[in-house]
Protein backbone atom coordinates (compact mmCIF):
# COMPACT_ATOMS: atom_id res chain seq x y z
CA UNK A 1 0.00 0.00 0.00
CA UNK A 2 2.67 2.55 -1.19
CA UNK A 3 1.87 3.28 -4.68
CA UNK A 4 -1.14 5.74 -5.23
CA UNK A 5 -3.08 4.65 -8.00
CA UNK A 6 -3.65 8.84 -8.61
CA UNK A 7 0.20 10.24 -8.39
CA UNK A 8 -1.58 13.47 -8.41
CA UNK A 9 -3.15 12.77 -4.86
CA UNK A 10 -0.58 13.22 -2.20
CA UNK A 11 -0.98 14.73 1.12
CA UNK A 12 0.39 17.82 0.64
CA UNK A 13 -2.41 20.11 2.19
CA UNK A 14 -3.48 21.56 -1.09
CA UNK A 15 -7.02 22.49 -1.90
CA UNK A 16 -8.38 21.23 -5.20
CA UNK A 17 -10.86 24.02 -5.47
CA UNK A 18 -11.64 27.30 -4.35
CA UNK A 19 -12.61 28.18 -1.17
CA UNK A 20 -14.37 31.03 0.67
CA UNK A 21 -12.85 33.11 3.79
CA UNK A 22 -15.44 31.28 5.65
CA UNK A 23 -14.79 27.80 4.10
CA UNK A 24 -10.73 28.51 5.40
CA UNK A 25 -11.78 29.32 8.48
CA UNK A 26 -13.95 26.39 9.01
CA UNK A 27 -11.22 23.93 7.45
CA UNK A 28 -8.55 25.72 9.86
CA UNK A 29 -10.57 24.96 12.55
CA UNK A 30 -11.13 21.85 12.07
CA UNK A 31 -7.67 20.68 11.44
CA UNK A 32 -7.13 22.25 14.43
CA UNK A 33 -9.62 19.50 15.97
CA UNK A 34 -8.05 17.11 14.95
CA UNK A 35 -4.37 17.95 15.97
CA UNK A 36 -5.86 18.54 19.23
CA UNK A 37 -7.34 14.96 19.54
CA UNK A 38 -10.99 16.37 20.10
CA UNK A 39 -12.05 14.19 16.82
CA UNK A 40 -10.27 11.31 17.08
CA UNK A 41 -9.76 9.11 14.06
CA UNK A 42 -10.33 5.32 13.89
CA UNK A 43 -8.95 2.79 11.03
CA UNK A 44 -11.77 1.20 9.21
CA UNK A 45 -12.51 -2.13 7.31
CA UNK A 46 -14.45 -1.84 3.72
CA UNK A 47 -18.23 -2.68 4.43
CA UNK A 48 -16.80 -6.63 2.87
CA UNK A 49 -14.52 -7.16 5.69
CA UNK A 50 -11.34 -6.18 4.24
CA UNK A 51 -8.99 -4.53 6.47
CA UNK A 52 -7.00 -1.30 5.90
CA UNK A 53 -3.69 -3.31 5.54
CA UNK A 54 -5.08 -4.66 2.38
CA UNK A 55 -6.46 -1.73 0.90
CA UNK A 56 -5.11 -0.46 -2.62
CA UNK A 57 -3.52 2.97 -2.04
CA UNK A 58 -5.82 5.61 -4.43
CA UNK A 59 -5.01 8.91 -2.46
CA UNK A 60 -4.44 10.87 0.25
CA UNK A 61 -6.41 13.65 0.56
CA UNK A 62 -9.63 15.57 -0.55
CA UNK A 63 -11.03 18.09 -2.76
CA UNK A 64 -10.12 20.42 0.87
CA UNK A 65 -6.42 19.29 1.12
CA UNK A 66 -7.70 17.34 4.26
CA UNK A 67 -5.41 14.35 4.84
CA UNK A 68 -8.11 11.50 3.69
CA UNK A 69 -6.59 8.19 3.17
CA UNK A 70 -8.72 6.76 0.22
CA UNK A 71 -8.38 2.53 -0.43
CA UNK A 72 -9.65 0.64 -3.76
CA UNK A 73 -10.94 -2.64 -1.65
CA UNK A 74 -9.21 -5.57 -3.40
CA UNK A 75 -12.04 -8.01 -3.07
CA UNK A 76 -15.07 -6.18 -3.81
CA UNK A 77 -14.15 -3.37 -5.58
CA UNK A 78 -15.79 -0.81 -3.09
CA UNK A 79 -13.39 2.79 -2.54
CA UNK A 80 -13.22 3.56 1.42
CA UNK A 81 -11.89 5.79 3.75
CA UNK A 82 -9.22 4.80 6.34
CA UNK A 83 -9.17 6.09 9.11
CA UNK A 84 -11.86 8.47 9.33
CA UNK A 85 -13.64 9.93 12.22
CA UNK A 86 -15.19 7.92 15.30
CA UNK A 87 -18.90 7.81 16.43
CA UNK A 88 -18.29 11.06 18.64
CA UNK A 89 -16.35 13.19 16.45
CA UNK A 90 -18.77 12.66 13.51
CA UNK A 91 -21.69 13.39 15.14
CA UNK A 92 -20.12 16.71 16.04
CA UNK A 93 -18.50 17.26 12.59
CA UNK A 94 -21.87 17.31 11.18
CA UNK A 95 -23.72 19.48 13.71
CA UNK A 96 -20.69 22.04 14.06
CA UNK A 97 -18.07 21.47 10.65
CA UNK A 98 -20.06 20.09 7.93
CA UNK A 99 -21.88 22.92 6.11
CA UNK A 100 -19.63 25.81 7.04
CA UNK A 101 -16.66 23.83 4.99
CA UNK A 102 -18.71 22.17 2.05
CA UNK A 103 -20.93 25.25 1.83
CA UNK A 104 -19.87 28.35 3.63
CA UNK A 105 -23.25 28.81 5.77
CA UNK A 106 -25.05 27.16 8.81
CA UNK A 107 -28.38 27.87 7.53
CA UNK A 108 -29.64 26.92 4.96
CA UNK A 109 -29.63 29.80 2.08
CA UNK A 110 -32.93 30.37 -0.46
CA UNK A 111 -31.05 28.94 -3.37
CA UNK A 112 -29.98 25.76 -1.50
CA UNK A 113 -33.66 25.56 -0.54
CA UNK A 114 -34.93 26.00 -4.35
CA UNK A 115 -32.48 24.08 -5.79
CA UNK A 116 -33.97 20.88 -3.48
CA UNK A 117 -37.72 22.02 -4.67
CA UNK A 118 -36.31 21.82 -8.15
CA UNK A 119 -35.08 17.94 -7.54
CA UNK A 120 -38.66 17.41 -5.49
CA UNK A 121 -40.04 18.25 -8.71
CA UNK A 122 -37.90 16.15 -10.81
CA UNK A 123 -38.68 12.97 -8.21
CA UNK A 124 -42.17 13.73 -8.19
CA UNK A 125 -42.77 13.44 -12.06
CA UNK A 126 -40.64 10.05 -11.96
CA UNK A 127 -42.76 8.75 -9.30
CA UNK A 128 -46.36 9.62 -9.95
CA UNK A 129 -46.42 6.41 -12.55
CA UNK A 130 -46.07 4.67 -9.24
CA UNK A 131 -49.07 5.63 -7.42
CA UNK A 132 -52.87 4.93 -8.51
CA UNK A 133 -54.47 8.07 -9.10
CA UNK A 134 -56.56 9.18 -5.78
CA UNK A 135 -54.38 7.96 -4.02
CA UNK A 136 -52.56 10.33 -0.91
CA UNK A 137 -48.86 8.33 -0.70
CA UNK A 138 -46.85 9.04 2.12
CA UNK A 139 -42.86 10.44 1.49
CA UNK A 140 -39.92 10.45 3.61
CA UNK A 141 -37.13 12.02 3.15
CA UNK A 142 -33.91 10.53 5.25
CA UNK A 143 -30.98 13.61 5.07
CA UNK A 144 -33.48 16.20 4.34
CA UNK A 145 -31.08 19.52 4.90
CA UNK A 146 -33.77 22.09 4.36
CA UNK A 147 -36.05 19.53 3.16
CA UNK A 148 -36.83 21.75 0.12
CA UNK A 149 -37.39 18.20 -1.85
CA UNK A 150 -40.48 17.57 0.18
CA UNK A 151 -42.39 20.95 -0.97
CA UNK A 152 -44.11 19.33 -4.30
CA UNK A 153 -44.80 16.41 -2.85
CA UNK A 154 -46.71 18.07 -0.39
CA UNK A 155 -48.35 20.26 -2.88
CA UNK A 156 -49.48 17.44 -4.90
CA UNK A 157 -51.02 15.64 -1.77
CA UNK A 158 -48.85 13.50 -0.45
CA UNK A 159 -47.90 13.26 3.34
CA UNK A 160 -44.45 14.37 3.87
CA UNK A 161 -42.20 14.26 6.74
CA UNK A 162 -38.24 14.76 6.82
CA UNK A 163 -35.29 13.72 9.25
CA UNK A 164 -31.96 15.11 8.98
CA UNK A 165 -28.79 15.43 11.86
CA UNK A 166 -28.32 19.57 11.75
CA UNK A 167 -30.90 21.09 13.37
CA UNK A 168 -29.44 24.34 11.59
CA UNK A 169 -30.38 23.36 8.40
CA UNK A 170 -33.89 22.81 8.66
CA UNK A 171 -34.28 26.24 8.90
CA UNK A 172 -35.83 27.27 5.48
CA UNK A 173 -38.28 24.01 5.09
CA UNK A 174 -39.75 24.69 8.83
CA UNK A 175 -40.82 28.20 7.54
CA UNK A 176 -42.71 26.96 5.02
CA UNK A 177 -44.49 24.51 7.59
CA UNK A 178 -42.98 21.34 6.73
CA UNK A 179 -42.40 18.56 9.23
CA UNK A 180 -38.87 18.27 9.41
CA UNK A 181 -37.25 16.94 12.99
CA UNK A 182 -33.54 16.66 14.03
CA UNK A 183 -31.93 12.86 14.39
CA UNK A 184 -31.69 9.51 12.78
CA UNK A 185 -34.98 7.69 10.74
CA UNK A 186 -36.59 6.29 13.66
CA UNK A 187 -38.13 10.14 14.57
CA UNK A 188 -40.83 9.61 12.06
CA UNK A 189 -41.73 6.11 13.37
CA UNK A 190 -44.72 7.65 14.92
CA UNK A 191 -46.55 8.99 11.44
CA UNK A 192 -46.53 5.06 10.22
CA UNK A 193 -45.11 3.40 7.46
CA UNK A 194 -44.20 5.61 3.76
CA UNK A 195 -44.82 4.42 0.59
CA UNK A 196 -41.50 6.41 -0.77
CA UNK A 197 -38.64 6.91 0.93
CA UNK A 198 -35.58 9.53 -0.42
CA UNK A 199 -32.04 8.58 0.69
CA UNK A 200 -30.23 11.37 -1.18
CA UNK A 201 -26.61 12.26 -0.47
CA UNK A 202 -26.63 9.99 2.58
CA UNK A 203 -25.37 6.71 2.36
CA UNK A 204 -21.48 7.82 1.48
CA UNK A 205 -21.67 9.39 4.72
CA UNK A 206 -22.61 6.46 6.71
CA UNK A 207 -20.22 3.77 8.32
CA UNK A 208 -22.85 0.79 8.10
CA UNK A 209 -25.23 1.63 5.18
CA UNK A 210 -26.66 -1.74 5.22
CA UNK A 211 -27.79 -1.15 8.96
CA UNK A 212 -29.41 2.34 7.58
CA UNK A 213 -31.22 0.42 5.09
CA UNK A 214 -31.98 -2.39 7.25
CA UNK A 215 -33.56 0.33 10.08
CA UNK A 216 -35.56 2.14 7.29
CA UNK A 217 -37.39 -0.95 6.24
CA UNK A 218 -38.18 -1.87 9.49
CA UNK A 219 -39.85 0.99 10.81
CA UNK A 220 -40.98 3.49 8.20
CA UNK A 221 -40.89 1.64 5.06
CA UNK A 222 -44.01 -0.51 3.78
CA UNK A 223 -43.74 -3.67 2.08
CA UNK A 224 -43.12 -3.67 -1.17
CA UNK A 225 -42.32 0.07 -0.78
CA UNK A 226 -39.74 2.09 -2.83
CA UNK A 227 -36.81 3.67 -1.72
CA UNK A 228 -34.87 6.00 -3.90
CA UNK A 229 -30.70 6.38 -3.69
CA UNK A 230 -29.31 9.39 -5.22
CA UNK A 231 -24.98 9.89 -4.46
CA UNK A 232 -22.31 11.08 -6.59
CA UNK A 233 -21.06 8.37 -8.40
CA UNK A 234 -17.84 7.06 -8.92
CA UNK A 235 -18.24 6.46 -12.23
CA UNK A 236 -19.22 9.77 -13.15
CA UNK A 237 -16.30 11.48 -11.18
CA UNK A 238 -13.95 12.81 -13.91
CA UNK A 239 -17.14 13.81 -16.08
CA UNK A 240 -18.54 15.74 -13.49
CA UNK A 241 -15.49 17.29 -11.64
CA UNK A 242 -12.93 16.54 -14.27
CA UNK A 243 -10.22 15.22 -11.60
CA UNK A 244 -10.83 12.66 -8.59
CA UNK A 245 -9.50 14.82 -6.08
CA UNK A 246 -12.64 17.54 -6.34
CA UNK A 247 -14.65 13.97 -6.42
CA UNK A 248 -13.41 12.71 -3.04
CA UNK A 249 -14.37 14.41 0.43
CA UNK A 250 -14.01 13.36 3.92
CA UNK A 251 -16.94 12.87 5.07
CA UNK A 252 -17.37 10.69 2.19
CA UNK A 253 -16.55 7.30 4.31
CA UNK A 254 -17.48 4.78 0.81
CA UNK A 255 -17.64 5.41 -2.98
CA UNK A 256 -20.24 3.55 -4.69
CA UNK A 257 -21.00 2.75 -8.67
CA UNK A 258 -23.92 1.92 -9.40
CA UNK A 259 -23.29 -1.62 -9.54
CA UNK A 260 -21.65 -0.98 -5.65
CA UNK A 261 -25.12 0.62 -4.45
CA UNK A 262 -27.47 -2.29 -6.28
CA UNK A 263 -25.02 -5.06 -4.90
CA UNK A 264 -25.56 -3.56 -1.42
CA UNK A 265 -28.89 -3.02 -1.36
CA UNK A 266 -29.79 -6.26 -2.70
CA UNK A 267 -28.10 -7.62 0.35
CA UNK A 268 -30.75 -5.86 2.26
CA UNK A 269 -33.43 -7.33 0.26
CA UNK A 270 -34.01 -4.37 -2.50
CA UNK A 271 -33.91 -4.87 -6.45
CA UNK A 272 -32.96 -2.26 -8.72
CA UNK A 273 -36.04 -0.76 -10.84
CA UNK A 274 -34.05 1.74 -12.71
CA UNK A 275 -30.75 3.90 -12.05
CA UNK A 276 -28.15 5.86 -13.45
CA UNK A 277 -23.95 5.75 -12.70
CA UNK A 278 -25.09 9.43 -11.49
CA UNK A 279 -26.11 7.38 -8.93
CA UNK A 280 -29.81 7.95 -9.23
CA UNK A 281 -31.66 4.67 -8.73
CA UNK A 282 -34.96 3.40 -7.51
CA UNK A 283 -35.28 0.51 -5.50
CA UNK A 284 -37.96 -1.58 -4.57
CA UNK A 285 -38.43 -3.81 -1.07
CA UNK A 286 -38.44 -7.46 -2.40
CA UNK A 287 -37.16 -9.89 0.68
CA UNK A 288 -35.50 -10.00 3.93
CA UNK A 289 -32.49 -8.42 4.83
CA UNK A 290 -29.00 -10.71 4.39
CA UNK A 291 -26.94 -8.32 6.16
CA UNK A 292 -23.64 -6.99 5.66
CA UNK A 293 -22.14 -9.97 4.29
CA UNK A 294 -19.10 -10.60 1.69
CA UNK A 295 -19.38 -10.57 -1.41
CA UNK A 296 -16.48 -11.00 -4.11
CA UNK A 297 -16.13 -9.50 -6.68
CA UNK A 298 -12.73 -9.44 -9.15
CA UNK A 299 -14.64 -8.02 -12.21
CA UNK A 300 -15.78 -4.76 -9.92
CA UNK A 301 -12.02 -4.26 -9.08
CA UNK A 302 -10.74 -4.21 -12.45
CA UNK A 303 -13.49 -1.97 -13.78
CA UNK A 304 -12.16 0.93 -10.90
CA UNK A 305 -8.69 0.61 -11.34
CA UNK A 306 -9.06 0.52 -15.86
CA UNK A 307 -11.71 4.14 -14.71
CA UNK A 308 -8.85 5.82 -12.75
CA UNK A 309 -6.52 5.37 -14.97
CA UNK A 310 -8.19 5.59 -17.81
CA UNK A 311 -9.17 9.21 -16.33
CA UNK A 312 -6.10 10.07 -15.06
CA UNK A 313 -4.51 9.07 -18.57
CA UNK A 314 -6.95 11.90 -19.99
CA UNK A 315 -6.87 14.04 -17.40
CA UNK A 316 -2.76 14.02 -18.02
CA UNK A 317 -3.22 14.84 -21.94
CA UNK A 318 -5.66 17.56 -21.43
CA UNK A 319 -3.25 19.02 -18.54
CA UNK A 320 -0.36 18.83 -21.53
CA UNK A 321 -2.62 20.89 -23.64
CA UNK A 322 -3.66 23.60 -21.62
CA UNK A 323 0.41 24.15 -20.00
CA UNK A 324 1.42 24.61 -23.61
CA UNK A 325 -1.89 27.05 -24.32
CA UNK A 326 -1.99 28.72 -21.28
CA UNK A 327 -1.41 32.00 -22.20
CA UNK A 328 -3.76 31.61 -25.65
CA UNK A 329 -6.34 30.55 -23.00
CA UNK A 330 -6.09 33.36 -21.10
CA UNK A 331 -6.31 35.94 -23.57
CA UNK A 332 -9.40 34.23 -25.18
CA UNK A 333 -11.26 34.89 -21.79
CA UNK A 334 -9.88 38.26 -21.34
CA UNK A 335 -11.59 39.04 -24.86
CA UNK A 336 -14.70 37.63 -24.25
CA UNK A 337 -14.73 39.76 -21.53
CA UNK A 338 -13.69 43.25 -23.16
CA UNK A 339 -15.71 42.43 -25.91
CA UNK A 340 -18.65 42.59 -23.87
CA UNK A 341 -19.80 38.78 -25.43
CA UNK A 342 -22.20 38.15 -22.59
CA UNK A 343 -21.83 38.11 -18.80
CA UNK A 344 -23.31 34.09 -18.91
CA UNK A 345 -20.61 33.30 -21.84
CA UNK A 346 -17.41 34.56 -20.25
CA UNK A 347 -18.51 33.38 -16.99
CA UNK A 348 -19.20 29.98 -18.32
CA UNK A 349 -15.56 30.06 -20.19
CA UNK A 350 -13.84 30.74 -17.45
CA UNK A 351 -15.05 27.78 -15.54
CA UNK A 352 -13.93 25.73 -18.57
CA UNK A 353 -10.83 27.43 -18.39
CA UNK A 354 -10.06 26.74 -14.55
CA UNK A 355 -11.70 23.19 -15.01
CA UNK A 356 -8.74 22.50 -17.45
CA UNK A 357 -5.90 24.07 -15.49
CA UNK A 358 -3.99 21.20 -13.71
Amino acid sequence: MTRRLVRSLPNDGKPLRSLTDVQRRALQGFRQKLASGEYRQVPADCLCGASPDSGILVGEKDRYGLPVTTLLCPACGLLWTSPRLDDASRTRFYEDDYRLIYSGWHTSPDTFFQGQVAFGRRLLRQFGAHFPSGAHPTVYDIGCAAGGALLPFREAGYAVAGCDLSEHAMAAGRQHGLDLRVGEPDVLRDRGPADLVIVAQVLEHLPEPHRFVEQITTSLLKPGGLLFVGMPGLFEAYHAYHRLGRYLQNAHLYHYSLHTTTRLMALVGFRLISGTEEVAAVYQQVGPSQGRGSVPDPAAVVAVRRYLAQGESIRSELAWHVRANHDRLKTVLRLARSRQLGRAVARRLGRVVGQLEP
